[in-house]
């Protein structure tokens, strides 16, 4: 839920916000102002006191609502100012527009309200995250929470990174059975809490595994199930703490989800090499258009690849998108860490495969490896 403040003198008015606001399930109401401000000191004022993330705003005064949104947007442009009450004229309404405030439409309801919400959000706070990676399967095991969880595990090993893995495939995530992790707190009640984060609580929920940190499904379904807004708060709150944020997604993207598609730097869709998995990928990625992704944000990742498997420009020319990396077939090596409850070794070509893998996602270059005449031409030339 977002913090919100009503500014509105007409009490009726400020009532059926309060109201709406309770019903849409994404605004808590932290303090109702029943004037509007008159200048820009009272207007800027409003922001320091109560710290807001959205001002629900009433213009039925449209010119002076138009000052106070114009002031409160360029002082914080990541609060998100919606009017309330006001019937526009004279091109007044461009005026708002230009400065991202968002009118609640008549008649009103608490699904319309909870859109304009999240497109005034979405416009108060630009993506993408920069450090976010959604991972989804083409088609139900292809392999993309492995290649997610050994990923991140490179990031912390072999990179010395401090990755967060999120599970939100919340039916039937897996990953506390692969690493043998206990559930601290399931994640499902850290997205209902993740307005309220702090240090704190933050401890409470994140569960702990090689040397990363985890939120973790019990699979478990409970009521309500987690909206935009959850998942909006709980990557504001944590992209900030960590060098990448790993998200392992089911096969289908929901209204809630589909905020971190939104803000997502990256989503790979992890497929095999057969043809069945290559179709769903290509289902995959309209599906993830059809949510708002830029193709280029888009990427394929292959997993248990064989020579003589179809080539990567193939795979390309088929689905009209990248392919990030290619993860050759080694079912001993999985085999193995996963009965360790642990990772594929570093020293294996599939552990090197992520590690090469997990630095393109942090931005590192591969260092070739010193070798002794490698070595001996360097003395040579520092003399």
């Amino acid at each position: 839920m977002f913090r919100t403040i009503i500014v509105a003198e007409d009490t009726a008015l400020s009532n059926a916000a309060h109201s709406i606001a309770y019903e849409s399930g994404c605004l808590n109401i932290a303090k109702v102002v029943d004037r509007l401000p008159n200048n820009e000191y009272e207007a800027a004022l409003l922001l320091t006191q109560y710290e807001p993330e959205l001002v629900l705003l009433e213009a039925k005064k449209a010119e002076l609502a138009l000052a106070v949104g114009e002031v409160m947007r360029t002082r914080r442009p990541d609060v998100g100012v919606l009017t309330m009450g006001g019937s526009f004229k004279d091109g007044i309404e461009k005026e708002f527009a230009r400065y991202g405030i968002l009118p609640i439409r008549t008649p009103v309801t608490a699904e319309g309200v909870s859109e304009t919400v999240r497109v005034a959000m979405y416009q108060a706070r630009p993506g993408p995250v920069k450090n976010l990676f959604l991972f989804m399967p083409a088609k139900a095991g292809t392999g993309a929470t492995t290649v997610l969880l050994n990923t991140a595990n490179s990031m912390a090993r072999d990179w010395a990174h401090r990755p967060l893995v999120i599970e939100a495939d919340l039916h039937s995530g897996v990953l506390s059975l692969l690493l043998n992790a206990r559930v601290k707190t399931p994640i499902l009640d850290t997205l209902h809490r993740a307005s309220t984060l702090d240090i704190q609580a933050w401890d409470e929920c994140v569960s702990h595994g090689s040397g990363f940190d985890l939120l973790l499904t019990d699979r478990v379904s409970k009521p309500p199930l987690p909206s935009w807004s959850n998942y909006h708060q709980l990557v504001r709150y944590a992209s900030p703490r960590y060098d990448a944020v790993l998200v392992d997604l089911p096969e289908v993207v929901n209204a809630g989800t589909a905020d971190l598609v939104h803000y997502a730097a990256k989503v790979f869709i992890v497929t095999t090499p057969e043809l069945p998995a290559l179709t769903l990928a290509g289902q995959r990625l309209r599906e993830l258009e059809a949510r708002g992704l830029n193709r280029k944000r888009a990427s394929v990742i292959v997993n248990r690849w064989h020579r003589g498997d179809i080539s990567t420009a193939e795979i390309e020319d088929i689905l009209k998108i990248k392919v990030s990396t290619v993860i050759r077939n080694d079912y001993r090596a999985v085999h193995m860490a996963t009965m360790a409850g642990s990772a594929v070794k570093s020293t294996s070509e599939l552990g090197k495969s992520f590690q090469a893998f997990a630095g393109q996602l942090l931005e590192k270059p591969i260092v070739e490896p010193a070798t002794r005449t490698r070595i001996l031409l360097e003395t040579f030339a520092k003399g």
